[in-house]
């Protein structure tokens, strides 16, 4: 596909991070809904790896996903003042949202194979700021350059399944209801990252004929109490298969709820761990240069 060889993350870092198996649905209904779950690879204590996953996001993706390619390319920067250029532009807060949003980003490159076209985190002015409207822009583009899939992120870290699933259809909400949505389109013509005229060209003439199909691609990441307390590796199939039956039927309540989530489209990452507070303490030390 067009825009295809623009994905930055590569599909063996990201088996580097996750188990090999993965649970899938598909719905059969009017909103098109894909749901994945993943697991973190164990360490030896056999919890769930954070620090692999953030060692390999920040050191070797970092910069692709906060810089735009001209200003890669163009700077006269050895590698590691970009790379501090780009950890500058990040909230070092306890709380930052920031952590999910680079997971979300791995996720959509390398299993959607779809590539971030619009840097967000290059518009902020002011690190402090919090990135505004979707968490992030991927796109597919058709093979006859007609329709362009667009990717609209939507990144929850909570410790609470239940909150992190109504925090992301309030976000998509508001996206939606109040024409946010027209500014995401406007951002991707006015900072579209690849360094391609012909296919810039293209897909702002696509944006401004509205030849588009949005698609909310979310990311969920929860505590999941039975980490520590069942034989993970023994159980670990009938494990996986309950609670992923589980929040399939919550998301797709969700969905049923409300006409205007029926009408959209919907591609979820699951990503249960013990505990969202150590990954996001993982995420920043390696930020900080722990």
């Amino acid at each position: 596909m067009p825009l295809q060889k623009y994905v930055a993350v590569r599909e063996e870092d990201f088996n580097e991070c996750f188990e090999t198996y993965s649970l899938n649905y598909t719905s059969d209904g009017a909103a098109p809904v894909k749901i994945n779950m993943h697991a973190l690879k164990l360490n030896e204590f056999k919890q769930p790896c954070a620090k692999r996953l953030s060692k390999k996001i920040i050191y070797s993706y970092l910069v692709p996903y906060c810089l735009k390619d001209v200003k890669r390319s163009g700077s006269s920067k050895g590698e590691v003042e970009v790379w501090a250029e780009a950890r500058d532009l990040f909230r070092m807060q306890k709380k930052t949202g920031e952590v999910g949003e680079l997971i979300l980003y791995f996720f959509v490159e390398a299993l959607l194979k779809a590539p971030q076209i619009l840097c967000k985190m290059g518009l902020k002015t002011n690190a402090n700021d919090e990135v505004k409207g979707a968490d992030g822009v991927h796109a597919i583009l058709s093979e006859d350059r007609s329709l362009l899939k667009l990717f609209l992120g939507e990144a929850k870290t909570y410790q609470d399944f239940a909150s992190a699933l109504n925090s992301t259809f309030e976000s998509i909400e508001s996206l939606v209801t109040t024409k946010k949505i027209d500014h995401e389109y406007f951002l991707v013509s006015e900072h579209f990252r690849i360094l391609d005229a012909d296919l810039k060209d293209t897909i702002v003439t696509l944006i401004e004929k509205r030849n588009i199909e949005p698609v909310f691609a979310c990311l969920i990441s929860y505590d999941e109490d039975k980490y520590t307390n069942i034989d993970y590796i023994k159980d670990h199939p009938k494990f996986m298969d309950q609670i992923f039956a589980n929040y399939v039927a919550k998301i797709n309540a969700k969905i049923n709820s409300d006409i205007l989530f029926q009408r959209l489209e919907f591609n979820f990452f699951l990503l249960p761990t013990d505990s969202v507070e150590i990954l996001r303490k993982e995420f920043l030390a390696r930020l900080e240069g722990s």
